[in-house]
């Protein structure tokens, strides 16, 4: 009976005015693997050393707020604020060492006392993201008034019209311009349909820093996945978690058409 109940909302959701079919996106959450904390390469405080200028205090060598003690001469010792650490306060300390995110991502959250909260994926929920609700479809994970489809062990959103995205988060005529610095839109999946890392994902401090320093001039940085372009690539793109490897790829955002220009008349 639940099978033909859903088969009957699944061919329903068909016909329902202004909803794009095209677009949708299967959500299998069967397939989703739990999160363990992500083991990092610490290169130390070699590269602090190196980069040094051996003046102690003069140069205010701490960084992230740390206070410098001078000891003597050129010896130093800075006091880090939590949850900085290393010689200079250079890095965040691992903060999800020890937190087991479910079916999430552990990302860094420096404005409340334990720097970090498990974001968890739809449908899971709870603070270790390993609640799994009756239906996939409630609360509604879909925005903009797209319809949840719930199945066996899968769900998708049918998107109004013009709305695009697994959760239809995209809105009509989303798209970038020139190199996509400008992008500021919420599309937050590359072209091969991966979910991009939020920004703040220890996942990716703990294994090329943080971007939010990286690309300190760069303003259009959020504390969320959204697809960016802050350091001046081709097109908007993100990082992604391939299992254990950090890779980055372009995001499946259309590029706004060329403006026409009427040529001048004779």
């Amino acid at each position: 009976m639940l099978i033909v109940r859903l088969l009957l909302i699944s061919i329903g959701v068909l016909f329902v005015k202004g909803v794009d079919t095209d677009s949708i996106i299967h959500i299998h959450y069967d397939l989703d693997y739990t999160t363990d904390p992500p083991s990092v390469f610490d290169l130390g405080d070699w590269l602090f050393d190196l980069l040094n200028d051996n003046n102690g205090c003069d140069s205010n060598p701490c960084f992230n707020g740390g206070t410098c003690q001078r000891k003597s001469g050129t010896d130093f010792e800075c006091l880090c604020k939590e949850p900085y650490g290393g010689k200079g306060c250079q890095k965040v300390k691992n903060v999800c060492e020890n937190v087991k995110c479910g079916h999430g991502m552990c990302v860094v959250d420096l404005s409340q006392p334990e720097f970090y909260h498990c974001k968890c994926r739809p449908p899971y929920t709870g603070p270790d993201c390993k609640s799994l609700p009756r239906s996939p479809c409630d609360p509604n994970p879909c925005q903009h008034g797209g319809i949840c489809i719930p199945g066996l062990k899968r769900f998708y959103c049918a998107c109004s019209a013009g709305y695009t995205g697994k959760f239809c988060e995209s809105v009509p005529g989303d798209c970038y311009s020139g190199n996509g610095e400008t992008y500021r839109g919420v599309a937050s999946i590359t072209e091969d349909g991966e979910d991009c890392l939020d920004w703040h994902s220890y996942f990716i401090l703990a294994r090329v820093g943080d971007p939010f320093t990286r690309f300190a001039e760069f303003d259009g940085l959020e504390r969320n996945n959204h697809c960016r372009n802050p350091d001046g690539d081709s097109r908007p793109w993100c990082y992604v978690r391939r299992r254990h490897r950090l890779a980055y790829d372009y995001c499946k955002v259309k590029k706004c058409p060329e403006a026409l220009t009427t040529p001048a008349p004779l």
